[in-house]
C-alpha cells in the first residue's frame, strides 16, 4: 500500500505494481499488488520479483496503441460496451462487486440463508465501509473497492469482497466484518495470496487440533 501511494505522487498518473515484505522473503504464495487493488500470481510473482530484488515497477504511458484496423476495432469495442449496458445486473455488479454472488455461493454449498445474512448485510457494505468503487483502465464495470472501518484509520484495498469473506469469514467462521477486512488489508500489506494463506492456517489448526503439533511447535 504505502510504497505504491509514494509512487504515484512521485509519478502522477502512473500505475504501479508492487510486492510486499512477503515477496522480498520469498514466500512461495506472495503474489504482487497492481494500484494496490489487483493481483499478480498467486504461483509466487512475490518471490520472483524478491529473488530479482525488484520492489516494484512503475508504468506511465504517453503514446498510444496502434491496431492494424481501428475502425473495426472501435466498432467491436462499442458493441462490447452496449452488451455491458443491456447487461441486467450491471447495477448489482457495480454496487457490489463479485459479492453479487454471494447467494448463489451460499445456496451452492447449502448455507441456510439466516446464516449467510450473518455473513453478509448489504447495508453495512453499501452505506458504512465501502468508501468508492474502482475500475481497472477503460473497463465499464467498476467491481473493485476501497473500504474503511469506521472509526479506525484501517484502509482496505480490495479486488473483492467475496473471497475474504468465504477463506477468512466462512471458514473460520468470523461473522463481523470489520475482522474480515483487518485480516484483508494486513495479508495485502504483507502480499500474500489469501486462498493459499487461509488453506495453510486452516491445515495447521486441523494438525494442532489432532495434537501433530504442539503450542512450542508454533512459536509459542
Amino acid at each position: 500500500y504505502d510504497v505504491t501511494k509514494r509512487l504515484w505522487e512521485e509519478y502522477p498518473g502512473s500505475s504501479v505494481v508492487a510486492v510486499g515484505p512477503a515477496g522480498e522473503r520469498l514466500v512461495k504464495f506472495s503474489l504482487a499488488l497492481v494500484d494496490n487493488v489487483a493481483t499478480l500470481g498467486r504461483g509466487g510473482l512475490g518471490a520472483v520479483f524478491g529473488s530479482k530484488n525488484l520492489k516494484a515497477v512503475v508504468v506511465r504511458g504517453s503514446g498510444e496503441v496502434r491496431v492494424a484496423d481501428a475502425e473495426r476495432f472501435m466498432d467491436a469495442v462499442k458493441g462490447l460496451y452496449e452488451r455491458i449496458e443491456r447487461y441486467p445486473f450491471r447495477s448489482f455488479v457495480t454496487e457490489y462487486g463479485m459479492m453479487a454472488g454471494w447467494a448463489a455461493w451460499a445456496e451452492m454449498f447449502q448455507i441456510p440463508r439466516e446464516e449467510a445474512e450473518a455473513y453478509f448485510n448489504q447495508e453495512v457494505f453499501s452505506g458504512k465501509v465501502r468508501v468508492a468503487t474502482i475500475a481497472c483502465p477503460s473497463c465499464p464495470l467498476s467491481d473493485k473497492f476501497l473500504f474503511r472501518i469506521p472509526g479506525e484509520e484501517v484502509e482496505v484495498w480490495a479486488t473483492d469482497y467475496l473471497t475474504p469473506l468465504t477463506v477468512f469469514g466462512y471458514l473460520f467462521q468470523i461473522t463481523d466484518y470489520r475482522d474480515i477486512l483487518r485480516i484483508t488489508a494486513t495479508v495485502n500489506q504483507y502480499g500474500l495470496d489469501m486462498l493459499s494463506l487461509s488453506n495453510l492456517v486452516n491445515f495447521i489448526l486441523g494438525m494442532y487440533g489432532e495434537g501433530a503439533i504442539t503450542r512450542e511447535d508454533l512459536g509459542g
